[in-house]
């Protein structure tokens, strides 16, 4: 079986999708709340499980989502992907 490999370019990434991602996030007005959030994406900092509870409890979806946009089409402009996995579960219980 062969191995399977990908690169930034088969899969359309930008390869200066960071500073496109840090000018595109500074342009945006954030809530008090997302703001320190905003500024570790831009910086290419990883998350914190505290930052992804803040995010996960945050009353505003749109502005999460918009958030999250913007790192897609910082990325991949205006593409989507899709995966498609098959999982076998083994259980005791027939259908």
């Amino acid at each position: 079986m062969e191995q399977w490999s990908s690169t930034q370019l088969l899969a359309g990434c930008h390869n200066d999708w960071q500073q496109r991602l840090a000018v595109s996030l500074k342009s945006e007005q954030w809530s008090e709340t997302i703001t320190p959030i905003a500024e570790k994406v831009a910086l290419g900092e990883r998350l914190s499980i505290e930052d992804g509870l803040i995010l996960y409890h945050h009353q505003n979806l749109n502005e999460v989502g918009r958030l999250a946009d913007f790192v897609r089409k910082s990325r991949f402009e205006n593409f989507a992907f899709f995966n498609s996995n098959v999982h076998v579960n083994q259980t005791n219980v027939c259908v």
